[in-house]
């Protein structure tokens, strides 16, 4: 629904309602970091080393988030 951007830099990503995937436009080639964050129950899941080819990139939520969820996606 929303992402929040530092572009080629960092981004946050939220929706209150995830259907099927989750992304950002225009991404910048590179290697990410991203974490997960269930707003509802607090948990945390954490990807190193995501590999972004360039421009528009998705992704499944691990399955232990739930369907309120922000990203956040910080380039190394």
């Amino acid at each position: 629904k929303w992402v929040l951007a530092s572009p080629g830099n960092s981004y946050i990503a939220y929706t209150y309602e995830y259907s099927s995937l989750i992304g950002v436009k225009d991404m910048a080639p590179g290697k990410y970091d991203l974490m997960w964050f269930d707003t509802i129950d607090g948990d945390t899941v954490t990807q190193a080393d995501v590999s972004v080819s360039s421009g528009s990139v998705t992704w499944n939520r691990p399955d232990n988030i739930g369907d309120e969820v922000a990203l956040y996606i910080k380039r190394k």
